[in-house]
């Protein structure tokens, strides 16, 4: 289990005052009253300690462990928070992180697919413009070649009786 030090605290039992306390940097100041919370009942409970008394409490952070010194006067409070949970949220945000890549990935997938299908499209349509414009030509040059020869026709049918 992954756990590290919150909470450090020394406390005089006699007359149940808080000496010294020192937090982790990351600690909150919702857990910080609530480790503070832990320690005073933990000094209540020791109004009876004996040298070498020790106690455990849960807290919603962690655990808050005390101990008395060897003449009974002071009190030493641990707290100990269990970091697994911020393990497992981040575990949960990066397979969110991943989820998110995986549809991104799919997107992309999905994307290229329809480009290099527009691609192909519009290299169809290109050849199928290039046939359509020769088949155009074809059938223009077609076209003069006929009115050409109706004219050749023509002029003939004119000049051909004054000749004979």
């Amino acid at each position: 289990m992954a756990e590290t030090i919150a909470f450090l605290g020394v406390a005089r039992i006699q007359d149940q005052a808080i000496l010294a306390t020192c937090y982790e940097k990351s600690v909150l100041n919702e857990e910080k009253k609530n480790y503070e919370g832990a320690l005073a009942s933990a000094l209540e409970r020791a109004k009876s300690a004996y040298p070498g008394w020790r106690d455990r409490a849960s807290c919603d952070e962690g655990v808050l462990y005390t101990f008395a010194d060897p003449q009974a006067l002071c009190l030493l409070a641990v707290g100990i928070r269990d970091v697994r949970e911020k393990v497992d949220q981040l575990k949960g945000i990066m397979q969110d992180n991943v989820k998110k890549i995986l549809e991104t990935h799919v997107t992309l997938e999905s994307l290229e697919n329809s480009s290099s299908s527009m691609s192909s499209q519009a290299n169809k349509f290109l050849k199928q413009s290039v046939d359509l414009r020769r088949q155009i030509q074809f059938r223009n040059l077609k076209i003069k070649a006929l009115c050409g020869t109706c004219a050749v026709a023509l002029v003939l049918y004119i000049i051909v009786p004054f000749i004979s």
